[in-house]
């Protein structure tokens, strides 16, 4: 006798109890997942080789000694633009500076300068760059020196000579190189004030004044030239002096005394180092 519907109902509907009283459950059981994998690391992206004219730098490396001087100053020109990323060109840059052309010798300086401070390995032969006959690749040396900066402090005497340099170009970019060299400067810039030439005592004490808090060593000499009797110096030096700040205090005396500079220009410049060191 088969059991009637209701009957079957009647089982399935105590089912849930009747597992529940025997420590069963009625949930699905859990499915055990597999370990989730680890995803691969994002692979880093190659940066391209840096070229110039569809060439990259071995190939301008390569030409930089070919018999024909066009090739030559192209390929110092290439390596200048392609900058940075040609810092494996630098001995064969360094040993171009020797080139018998003239305009190598200037385009391979700016290439050492372009690839900065990389370009440190350079820095002797940039030095003897700076006694070049040539006034152009002096000037291209001097600019190399500064874009080098701080690895560069070899260069801090010849560039101080070079402030008397007979090419105000160069004079200019050795003042600029000595600033960007930083506070290693600074001692021989101060030595530099007391120099008979007055375009190297000039530059020395502006670069002074753009090195700034930096070059605290610098005011007992910056006190000195107050008393020069260049006016344009004095001026020069209490400028130099209110770039320090706080640093120059011990020039407030010598300053405050410049206020009656007979020349206008110190005394304008006394003014605003006094305001600098001391604001009112």
């Amino acid at each position: 006798m088969k059991p009637s519907l209701l009957w079957r109902w009647g089982i399935v509907a105590l089912l849930p109890f009747l597992l529940a009283a025997c420590g069963g459950s009625t949930s699905t059981p859990a499915v055990a997942l597999p370990p989730q994998a680890t995803p691969p690391p994002t692979p880093t992206p190659m940066v391209p080789e840096a070229t110039y004219r569809g060439n990259p730098p071995g190939y301008w490396i390569k030409a930089l000694k070919d018999n024909d001087e066009a090739t030559r100053r192209e390929a110092a020109l290439a390596l200048g633009e392609i900058g940075p990323q040609a810092k494996t060109a630098t001995p064969a840059l360094a040993e171009a500076l020797s080139d018998k052309s003239p305009a190598v010798r200037r385009l391979a300086a700016l290439a050492l300068g372009a690839i900065g401070p990389d370009a440190r390995a350079a820095v002797p032969a940039l030095i003897a760059a700076l006694r070049d006959p040539d006034r152009d690749v002096r000037q291209a040396a001097a600019a190399a020196l500064g874009e080098i900066g701080p690895d560069a402090k070899a260069a801090i005497p010849p560039l101080i000579a070079a402030l008397g340099d007979d090419a105000w170009n160069v004079r200019s970019n050795a003042a600029d190189a000595l600033v960007q060299i930083g506070s290693a400067s600074v001692p021989a810039l101060a030595k530099a004030m007391s120099d008979r030439d007055w375009d190297v005592h000039r530059r020395a004490a502006e670069a002074l004044g753009r090195i700034g808090p930096e070059a605290k060593a610098a005011v007992p000499a910056l006190i000195e030239a107050l008393r020069n009797s260049d006016g344009d110096l004095r001026g020069k030096a209490a400028f130099a002096l209110g770039m320090i700040g706080p640093g120059a205090e011990a020039a407030l005396p010598a300053l405050t005394d410049a206020l009656k500079d007979p020349n206008e220009g110190v005394r304008q410049m006394a003014d605003f180092a006094l305001n600098r060191i001391r604001p009112r």
